[in-house]
């Protein structure tokens, strides 16, 4: 393998490490929003039975305390219902999700690339040329993808085993690449060449 080899898988696996940290990025955060929605929800059905129970109690008692309860939960159960539509974490976490799995296929197109070039299934052209049209769909895919939140990033580079800022060290790499990918395994096959016979 030749310097400039060497820096092209170099660049390949640092994009690798950024494509793995970015997709359980939003893994995490299409997790938040998905527990924000279930407290939202929860929150709610608790304000509107507050809500229908102390509407009960006016109409039973009459009384100024019940009544009081009644417009305050009214008036919070309407907040919860204006959070939910306003900013619709449901949604949120749906679109969450589909950006982790379109990270996910470009993983896996990364981690395919990365094993092609190790066994010298390409040419450093070819490699290249896959790796110039993965780059073009990571641009396309970070300029659409839904924003994430620093807590989901922390929480990804935990899960990962890594620092809160990933340098993307030969270590950390190895760590996110299958155990055959890893730097060290393998080595580019050369092609076979007949020995020269040696003369007497």
């Amino acid at each position: 393998m030749t310097s400039a080899d060497d820096a092209l898988m170099s660049e390949v696996r640092q994009t690798y490490g950024r494509v793995v940290h970015r997709q359980k990025t939003h893994e995490k955060e299409a997790e938040r929003k998905v527990r924000q929605t279930w407290c939202l929800t929860a929150g709610n059905l608790i304000v509107i039975t507050v809500t229908l129970a102390a509407t009960l109690a006016v109409a039973l008692t009459n009384s100024r305390s019940a009544q009081w309860t009644s417009m305050v939960s009214a008036v919070i159960a309407f907040g919860f219902a204006a959070v939910l539509l306003s900013f619709q974490p449901q949604r949120e976490a749906a679109e969450q999700r589909n950006a982790a799995k379109s990270f996910l296929t470009l993983r896996d197109d990364y981690a395919r690339l990365i094993a092609d070039a190790m066994v010298a299934a390409e040419t450093g052209h070819q490699v290249r040329a896959r790796r110039d049209v993965l780059a073009a769909r990571l641009a396309e895919l970070q300029t659409h993808a839904p924003q994430t939140s620093h807590r989901s990033y922390q929480k990804a580079a935990a899960a990962l085993n890594a620092s809160e800022e990933p340098t993307f060290s030969q270590e950390e790499l190895d760590r996110l690449l299958p155990a055959e990918l890893r730097a060290g395994k393998h080595s580019r096959t050369q092609p076979n060449r007949p020995q020269a016979q040696q003369t007497t």
